[in-house]
């Protein structure tokens, strides 16, 4: 049987030993630098003999180095078996071809005691944290050793587990990062939410039924509304509101301080208080403005809806005085509380190729108020002084109005159907 022959081997620069090739090559790219080789320090090159010596004593060698057992045939196999390991690595390694071994960083060892207790790590802390354990751990400061006493394999591998430590802290960085600014958000989303939340309850609380929460018109005097409208249409005045313009505009503020100056020095409204005149002058622009609106193409039905509105609840509250001025004494109590909201519509129209007005009685008055509204209407048709030239069509369907929110809970039992009360 022939024995492989003893590979050459080479001198290291980094522990002066005579390595083989794939060692050599190993130390070579741990401690080899910048065209200089990192030296052992004296006290790690004493402890490696007397770790050398310690493990040739318990394998049965002496310090030369020759074992003082009989040579057996299953020791030469396992160091063929190493030898074997150590041509595939150096092939691997000479091989350009075939992937390489990832370049390690260099890692300076640590020249002194405390150095080399600063450098180590707990392996299972980084272990316990890839599995999923917490992940708020500080990498070292300084590398991982790499202690001689360590195989290249094991270097290797505190060499990846330090990378992999550096790599999760980085991540745990980003997401704390990330985590505050989801945090400042989320805070700022709460301000907003809470600050609709206060807006929301005070526009309930302002459009509340009680008398407090309804609006209070701008023009509190008819008579100065009409003193506003006929001085801005007048020919001499050439200072008109632009609808186009909202009401704090240069132009329009000048329109309203000529208006404000004109009618103070007027004697009708010289004792008026200015906040009012002032009311009354943006309470004209706001109509000015809504009919601009309503002349516009997409705005027209809008418009014309709205007068159609504005018509109909003039007729009902005319119908509703003119009924109530023929009532008998015995009616008045079953008529008090009555409302323009229970008068019928009265819309222009043709039927049957007459020309009136068409009439829509409101779908949830009562049978009982309709006998009485009809009465009251014979009287008002039989009697030559409210006798009117435009003739009642009753050919029409129930009006398709609603029924109003608000009504006097006793009256509404008397008023309204009993399936639709308020």
């Amino acid at each position: 049987m022939e024995f492989p022959t003893q590979k050459p081997r080479s001198v290291c620069g980094h522990c002066d030993k005579d390595l083989s090739k794939t060692q050599y090559y190993m130390h070579k790219r741990l401690y080899f630098a910048n065209g200089d080789w990192v030296r052992e320090s004296k006290r790690d090159q004493t402890d490696a003999v007397q770790d050398s010596v310690a493990s040739s004593q318990d394998h049965g060698q002496d310090h030369t180095g020759e074992s003082n057992e009989p040579w057996k045939l299953e020791d030469q196999e396992e160091t063929w078996e190493g030898k074997i390991e150590e041509e595939e690595m150096h092939l691997l390694l000479d091989d350009p071809e075939k992937e390489s071994i990832p370049k390690i960083p260099d890692m300076n060892p640590p020249s002194d005691a405390k150095d080399k207790a600063h450098s180590e790590i707990r392996i299972s802390n980084v272990v316990s944290t890839m599995n999923g354990g917490p992940l708020n751990v500080t990498s070292p400061s300084t590398p991982l050793s790499n202690g001689d006493g360590l195989a290249p394999r094991d270097r290797i591998l505190m060499a990846a587990i330090n990378g992999v430590s550096r790599q999760i802290t980085a991540l745990q960085r980003e997401m704390n990062q990330n985590l505050d600014e989801l945090n400042q958000a989320a805070a700022s989303g709460q301000a907003l939410l809470v600050s609709m939340d206060e807006r929301l309850t005070a526009l309930g609380r302002n459009r509340s039924s009680g008398p407090e929460g309804k609006r209070k018109r701008r023009a509190q005097c008819p008579k100065l509304a009409e003193s506003v409208r006929r001085l801005h249409n007048s020919k001499t005045n050439d200072r008109r509101y632009d609808p186009e313009e909202t009401i704090s505009s240069r132009h329009n503020e000048a329109v309203t301080t000529h208006l404000v100056d004109t009618l103070a020095g007027n004697p009708d409204w010289r004792t008026l208080r200015t906040d009012l005149i002032v009311s009354a002058c943006k309470t004209y622009y706001a109509t000015v403005r809504r009919n601009f609106c309503y002349g516009q193409p997409e705005f027209e039905h809008l418009g014309t809806a709205r007068k159609s509105s504005a018509r109909s609840r003039q007729r009902r509250q005319r119908l509703l005085a003119t009924r109530q001025s023929v009532l008998v004494p015995d009616e008045v109590e079953f008529w008090s509380g009555t409302t323009i909201d229970m008068m019928s519509d009265e819309e222009d129209g043709t039927s049957e190729g007459l020309f009136g007005w068409i009439v829509r009685p409101p779908s949830f008055r009562s049978q009982e108020l309709s006998d009485l509204c009809a009465k009251l209407q014979t009287r008002l048709e039989a009697d030559k002084k409210h006798a009117r030239g435009h003739r009642r069509l009753y050919t029409g369907a129930d009006s398709d109005r609603l029924p109003p929110r608000s009504y006097n809970p006793e009256n509404a039992k008397k008023h309204f159907k009993p399936e639709i009360s308020p």
